[in-house]
Parts: C-alpha cells; sequence; structure tokens
C-alpha cells in the first residue's frame, strides 16, 4: 500500500494558507482588543477588510512575479543549477563519492546522476562531499579540499 506523494509546491500553499489564516485571526484578535481598549465601536471592522486587501494584493503580485522561480521564497532553480554545475557535473562517473550526514540533497543528485555514492565515509572514496560541518573522525588527513560550491566543500582522495 503506497501512500499518496504530495509534491513540495502544494505542501508550501498549504503551509501559506494556513500562515495567512493564523495572521489574519491574529489580526482580527489584536484589532477587537486595541478596539475595547480605545472604546471605538467596529473599529475592527474598519482595519480587517484594509488588512486583508493589502496581504491578498502582496500575494498575488509576488506570486505572479516570481512562480516560476520560487518554490516557498527560494530560488529553487538557480540552486539546483549550481549544484548540478558546479557539483555533481565535475565528479567522474567510474568515482566513489561519499557524503557528509547534512549532505543529504546532493547525495540524492550524486545518485541519481548514477554516481557511485555512499553515506558514511570509509576514506576509501575518491570524493567526499562535505556541508561546512566536522570531518568524522580519521577521515580529514585522507582528503584535500578540491573545489567550494555555495556551503559545500568537495575534497578529492590525496595530496596535491
Amino acid at each position: 500500500c503506497r501512500s499518496p506523494r504530495f509534491n513540495v509546491s502544494t505542501d508550501c500553499n498549504l503551509h501559506d494558507g494556513i500562515s495567512v489564516v493564523v495572521v489574519i485571526y491574529t489580526f482580527y484578535l489584536l484589532t477587537v482588543r486595541l478596539a475595547e481598549k480605545l472604546k471605538v465601536i467596529g473599529f475592527h471592522w474598519l482595519v480587517m477588510p484594509l488588512l486583508c486587501a493589502g496581504l491578498s494584493f502582496n500575494f498575488v503580485r509576488k506570486g505572479q512575479l516570481n512562480m516560476n522561480h520560487y518554490l516557498c521564497h527560494f530560488q529553487v532553480n538557480d540552486w539546483h543549477d549550481l549544484m548540478m554545475e558546479k557539483i555533481a557535473n565535475s565528479i567522474p562517473k567510474d568515482c566513489s563519492v561519499a557524503f557528509s550526514d547534512e549532505s543529504f540533497y546532493l547525495y540524492y543528485l550524486s545518485t541519481q546522476k548514477g554516481l557511485h555514492t555512499t553515506k558514511c565515509s570509509t576514506a576509501s572514496e575518491d570524493y567526499f562531499i562535505n556541508l561546512n560541518e566536522p570531518f568524522p573522525p580519521g577521515i580529514s588527513e585522507h582528503y584535500t579540499l578540491f573545489k567550494t560550491a555555495g556551503d559545500y566543500y568537495i575534497y578529492k582522495k590525496g595530496k596535491y
């Protein structure tokens, strides 16, 4: 039995929708409380439509501008292309690659590309990819920095 798989865009839309509802409800409660303190009748009936119109305009405008380039307010396409160009495509297919715990996305990309990948390094792999975290014990002396891309460091076996 397979569980349904939702794409990331759907999950982000659901998250954004819940966030908007919580923000609007919070502002509603704040305006009602402020109206009680200021003793202004119907204050929230004036402020809430303006707030909702402003939020709606903001989401529609940002959605139209960034729909094809952003996913959850992050430039996914540019980042993915950088990872493929600078990292996954720079390692020959016949080489083995080890990944640190935090390098799971590159592990996924490299496995998809057909590289020989492993999650735990034994210092016998040709490359080690690390996401700005400490080396596992006994590994660092076997590798030399080969390339960087963003926060990722690619180490190649041997000394230069």
